[in-house]
């Protein structure tokens, strides 16, 4: 298994659309609503329902795992929830890291890139 770290274009970094998962997060923002927030500029749109049904809610460490997501440059899209960003510690990602790699570990995947940027 391979993990990326990137920060910049997804589609420059990543090749294909071949059996990948991309790792991005989410979080609650601080509003009367608690309202999810997906911190990924380029795919905001295409889950823009499932922020709206909040089927991905930012809670901390809760992950949504969309299989063969079309719109997106991987195949495959993992969402992380950071919690509160207000709130957020080392902790916070350290438990996210867990949630990431026991997802990795169970779908058993050959590459996975985290955006870091997002």
């Amino acid at each position: 298994m391979t993990i990326d770290l990137i920060s910049q274009d997804l589609k420059a970094v990543i090749p294909t659309k071949t059996n990948t998962i991309l790792v991005l997060f989410s979080s609650v923002n601080d509003d009367k609503d608690k309202t999810p927030v997906l911190h990924n500029k380029v795919l905001v749109k295409q889950l823009e329902t499932n922020l709206e049904e909040k089927s991905i809610s930012g809670k901390s460490a809760e992950a949504i795992f969309f299989r063969e997501f079309a719109s997106g440059p991987c195949r495959h899209v993992l969402v992380v929830g950071l919690g509160s960003l207000k709130k957020v510690t080392h902790e916070s990602y350290r438990q996210c890291a867990a949630v990431i790699t026991e997802y990795i570990k169970q779908l058993n995947y050959p590459e996975v890139f985290v955006d870091f940027d997002s």
